[in-house]
């Protein structure tokens, strides 16, 4: 029997018992108790989910993987990516807001880069993960 869910966030106290009647083996129940104390709270996983989104783009990701290697201002990237400088600017400002990049702004020009070393390490993980799958 599966375990209900709603909308509305679940207390954590009626989610082990729901998983104690959902579970006829004690050991699967505790497992399921234990494993619910650690669930990642509703907020957190829509968050993270947003984040991953930004990888699911191909120019978002081009465009992180260019300023994980070098800090850039738009028309740089936009010579680099083949797209407009607005098209530019409308990934940057999504990948701003997920605070994967950062600005600096020098003079008239502003330049971007990957906000942090998580960022560039996202893409160096998912880079080795997709040459093990073509080798």
């Amino acid at each position: 029997m599966p375990i209900a869910t709603s909308s509305k966030q679940i207390s954590s106290t009626r989610l082990i018992e729901a998983a104690e009647r959902a579970f006829w083996d004690t050991k699967a129940a505790t497992r399921a108790q234990k494993l619910l104390k650690k669930q990642l709270p509703t907020a957190r996983a829509e968050s993270l989910a947003a984040m991953m989104g930004a990888f699911g783009d191909t120019t978002r990701l081009r465009t992180l993987f260019l300023l994980s290697q070098s800090e850039l201002c738009v028309c740089d990237l936009s010579a680099l990516l083949q797209i407009s400088q607005s098209a530019v600017s409308h990934q940057l400002r999504a990948l701003k807001t997920l605070r994967l990049v950062k600005s600096r702004r020098d003079g008239r020009n502003i330049y971007y880069s990957v906000a942090d070393d998580h960022v560039a390490e996202i893409l160096r993980i998912g880079l080795e993960h997709v040459r093990e799958k073509t080798s």
